[in-house]
């Protein structure tokens, strides 16, 4: 009869464990999700940046002796990790804000339309790059927890690294007519 107990109390035990390590994978996939979201939205947003510093560059060159931008379409046919696009988006926008300051180029209406899409673009990516790295923060921190032994040993989960980004300056101008637009 004690056998019987012993072996219930045991099967219950494993059951026990069984669910806790369940929840926990469940609590890790959500997290990821997140993160693989967050991934997503700042690859569609450096493509539109991409774009956007593309257009800008051309209705530039197209009126300049000078030309800006000009290693823009060697990066957009590079396949690169998203943080090296990200690094790379990122020279390409301070090359431009540079030839435009130490030019006084005037922007042109459409040219003034396209760098606000430019800087609420950036906007955008920064707030999700936060996101990323908040989730990025739970994730790892949730994986080595010492309750998630188990789970770590079952489903070899991979820290994930945080996007560091040195955050753009962006134009007076452009912050004052963007805050004036809101």
């Amino acid at each position: 009869m004690l056998y019987i107990y012993l072996t219930i109390g045991f099967v219950f035990f494993i059951i026990i464990i069984a669910i806790c390590i369940h929840n926990q994978i469940m609590n890790i996939e959500k997290i990821q999700i997140k993160i693989n979201e967050a991934e997503n939205n700042i690859n569609i947003l450096l493509e539109k940046k991409l774009n956007l510093l593309s257009n800008i560059s051309k209705t530039i060159n197209a009126k300049n002796k000078e030309k800006v931008l000009v290693e823009l379409p060697k990066i957009k046919n590079k396949k690169l990790e998203i943080f090296d696009l990200i690094n790379e988006s990122s020279k390409l926008n301070k090359e431009l804000n540079n030839f435009i300051e130490d030019n006084n180029y005037i922007l042109s209406d459409e040219e003034d339309s396209l760098m606000k899409d430019l800087y609420n673009t950036n906007l955008e990516i920064n707030a999700i790059i936060d996101y990323y790295n908040l989730n990025s923060d739970l994730y790892n921190k949730t994986i080595k927890k010492p309750t998630y032994l188990f789970t770590r040993i079952i489903k070899r989960f991979v820290k994930k690294e945080k996007i560091l980004v040195e955050k753009e300056v962006e134009f007076e101008i452009l912050k004052q007519n963007n805050n004036d637009n809101s």
